[in-house]
């Protein structure tokens, strides 16, 4: 683990993944369409564990990434 990062566990449970592929200006309007949007039109319910953001390789190749919102 590098020097300055922090170890977290994330609980289990279903969550809606979300593919960001947009320019990272365009990011705050992405999560506004997700909870005031795409939840609502999915029928989803936010749970109440943590949302987070998955990184892998896609990023470095073209700023793509995952964002798993909890839902029951």
């Amino acid at each position: 683990l590098p020097n300055g990062m922090v170890v977290k566990s994330v609980p289990e449970g279903k969550y809606a993944v979300f593919t960001f592929k947009e320019d990272l200006s365009k990011l705050q309007t992405f999560y506004q369409n997700i909870y005031g949007v795409w939840m609502q039109e999915l029928g989803f319910e936010r749970d109440n564990r943590p949302d987070y953001e998955h990184y892998d390789e896609r990023f470095m190749k073209n700023g793509e990434f995952d964002i798993y919102i909890p839902i029951k």
